[in-house]
């Protein structure tokens, strides 16, 4: 992990064999920081300041994903230390998932088609987590069966006929994603397997023994492992020292209570954010969520807001059915499109294989106008500012010091076989410029 703050001096006596810290699970990247310095005084460390820094990964080969790091603070304990920090990630932050099918009406007469959904931030906070997440596990969804041509199949289970993968994904506190299989063995059952011992085929090393009731231990590659419990975790590193988790706040091995940065949903407004600092004086941050519209720059691509797909559902969060057929918004420019696709199932036609999009939670041709994290106000008065695309992408950081620096983004190509509606989900960075005295006449 990267550690920003040094380690506050504990006599010999008082330490523990283990130094591990908490959330160290990173996937490699190619590098490019840049790193802006704004002093502040952080709780726990041992000189009243040190340098604030931000991490960026660019032109990540494997997923052209932006990703940003702003660490508030770090509380070294006995063996393990807890690190509070703010993580950024372009990664997975849209999705296109097929949701179910549906009958229509067609010049052909009734036939059925495909509606899927145009997913934004669907684990994490407009692209943002802490290094206090807890790791959250994604089990597959009942209607997510293939074939035994390994087609995935669309109207449901058929004894013999479809198919299950044992398999879970793992979104890890940094906002990285990790797939985790059982075996490579398809499976016949219509329940999803939560039990059992599940491998990461990643190269991530990460190990979940899971239960039927959806309780389990991930261990990590360094020997720690969290276990979840439901409503509560427990962090414990290879020598036993342990980290607690109670669903609001943390408890580190001195006993010292950190809260979350801001609440699961938060909306437009300031969260004001305190750690505990020297001599039991707070140090606090402001955070800052706005509306997209208040943050948002055209792009270089004169990007405008519009409705997140161009179909929508009369009942945005209902699953579509007879009586929620998708209705067309009527706007010719979306920040996603129904498309013809290669129909998967038998009855022949060419209007069959339509698959609808439709914005989760979109409501009529309504721009996309999500809550976003706009600023973070630093102890010592400087700021970060974040401003935001037509697709809540971050567009712009402008540093404490002042410089910024901006990017573009656009489809980029899926890993394997993909087909439209869905590669339109596959986004990244395609293009960034820096401006260090940000004035933008020294941009490159």
């Amino acid at each position: 992990m990267f550690q920003s703050f040094p380690r506050r001096f504990v006599p010999a006596a008082d330490r523990e064999p283990s130094s591990e810290k908490l959330h160290r699970t990173k996937g490699a990247r190619v590098l490019v920081r840049l790193f802006c310095v704004a002093l502040v005084g952080i709780a726990g460390v041992g000189s009243p300041a040190v340098a604030q820094t931000a991490e960026f990964t660019q032109g990540n080969k494997g997923s052209n994903a932006v990703t940003m790091q702003v660490p508030l603070g770090n509380y070294p304990g006995r063996g393990v230390s807890l690190p509070v920090s703010l993580n950024y990630s372009t990664q997975g932050l849209w999705r296109i998932g097929f949701i179910n099918s549906v009958y229509v009406d067609t010049y052909v007469g009734q036939i059925r088609r495909s509606v899927a959904e145009a997913i934004y931030a669907e684990h994490s906070t407009a692209g943002w987590t802490t290094s206090l997440n807890v790791p959250e596990l994604e089990w597959p969804k009942q209607n997510d069966v293939y074939k035994w041509t390994g087609v995935p199949y669309a109207l449901g289970w058929i004894n013999g006929y479809t198919f299950r993968i044992p398999r879970v994904f793992v979104h890890m506190p940094d906002g990285s994603t990790h797939e985790l299989r059982r075996a490579d063995q398809v499976y016949g059952d219509p329940v999803v397997e939560m039990n059992g011992t599940f491998y990461a085929v990643d190269g991530s090393r990460m190990r979940y023994d899971g239960n039927a009731d959806g309780t389990g231990v991930l261990y990590l590659p360094d020997g720690t492992r969290y276990i979840l419990n439901g409503s509560t975790t427990q962090y414990i590193d290879r020598n036993g020292n342990t980290l607690n988790y109670d669903g609001s706040q943390w408890t580190d091995t001195m006993n010292r209570p950190i809260n979350m940065p801001w609440p699961a949903n938060p909306g437009a407004g300031d969260y004001p954010y305190s750690l505990p600092g020297i001599n039991g004086m707070p140090i606090t941050y402001t955070l800052k969520f706005r509306n997209l519209s208040a943050v948002f720059v055209p792009d270089t691509a004169a990007q405008t807001q519009r409705p997140i797909s161009d179909y929508y559902l009369p009942t945005p969060y209902a699953p579509p059915s007879s009586s929620n057929l998708p209705q067309a918004t009527g706007t010719s420019v979306n920040n996603f499109a129904s498309a013809y696709t290669e129909p998967d199932e038998t009855q022949p036609g060419y209007e069959q294989s339509y698959t609808y999009v439709v914005g989760r939670g979109q409501s009529g041709a309504s721009a996309f106008d999500p809550v976003v994290l706009a600023e973070i106000d630093l102890p010592n008065l400087q700021n970060y500012k974040f401003f935001y695309n037509a697709y809540g992408e971050l567009d712009k950081v402008i540093y404490p010091a002042g410089g910024y620096q901006r990017y573009q983004y656009g489809t980029v190509a899926t890993i394997g076989t993909a087909t439209v509606p869905y590669t339109e989900g596959t986004r990244g960075m395609i293009s960034r410029w820096l401006s260090p005295s940000g004035s933008g006449g020294d941009e490159a």
